[in-house]
């Protein structure tokens, strides 16, 4: 009896295990659906996205106030620093290496090729500057206190020459020789007299010329002590290397 309900169960069983066409059909269906139902699916019911944003702070950093050529800074001096939007000057000698930088409200000319004349705040001419440096004797004139001044180029000779005849007058000559004498070396001639001084031949023969800044050199001494803004720290501040 066993034998026959085997077989009596194995022919119920067998239409379900029998490949037909149909068969086929929905397995090749189910094959390529189901990947698409499953993508959809996980697309839909994910969770939301999450953004990463990067944040960037920027610090913004107030500018330093420009230096005032009127305001002394601690050391007693000018300094460096001072602002290019509130200097004028040149740049020289043959070897446009050095320049030098003017205080506020002075200016500058250049008159044929006697070189470049400095005007202070007032129009008054304070010095001249000419290069390379004129290797010429001045009769009648007496040279005193010889003394040297520290630049940013190096030490300037500086020295007096007064008027035989007016030790009053004269003028005070700042005088670098540099490493090349005929592409570097300059001079600088701060004028004292009293009468006005002529720049040209035809000013000179007009009797005419520019005011200068000082009359005499017990001025020009009074004004190196008790003055902000010096000719020494002029010119020793001023100049620098391009």
């Amino acid at each position: 009896m066993e034998p026959e309900n085997l077989n009596q169960e194995e022919s119920h069983l067998a239409p379900l295990q029998k490949i037909t066409p149909l068969s086929k059909y929905l397995a090749l269906a189910l094959f390529i659906i189901l990947p698409f139902l499953g993508g959809w699916i996980g697309y839909t019911y994910a969770p939301e996205k999450v953004m990463e944003i990067e944040r960037v702070v920027v610090k913004e950093v107030p500018a330093e106030p420009t230096t005032d050529v009127s305001v002394l800074n601690d050391s007693g001096s000018l300094g460096a620093e001072i602002s290019d939007s509130q200097t004028s000057g040149v740049v020289f000698p043959k070897s446009q290496e050095y320049a030098l930088n003017l205080p506020s409200g002075w200016s500058v000319e250049q008159i044929e090729d006697k070189g470049y004349y400095f005007f202070d705040e007032v129009d008054k001419l304070a010095f001249r500057l000419t290069y390379p440096i004129l290797e010429t004797s001045y009769p009648e004139t007496t040279r005193v206190n010889q003394r040297t001044m520290e630049t940013a180029i190096g030490n300037l000779d500086v020295l007096d020459w007064k008027f035989n005849g007016n030790l009053s007058a004269g003028w005070v000559r700042y005088s670098w020789s540099g490493l090349d004498f005929f592409r570097d070396s300059f001079e600088i001639f701060v004028p004292i007299r009293d009468e006005l001084y002529a720049r040209t031949a035809a000013e000179q023969q007009a009797g005419g010329g520019v005011e200068t800044k000082y009359k005499s050199f017990e001025e020009y001494k009074a004004d190196q002590a008790v003055s902000a803004l010096t000719i020494d720290q002029i010119i020793s501040e001023g100049i620098t290397l391009k």
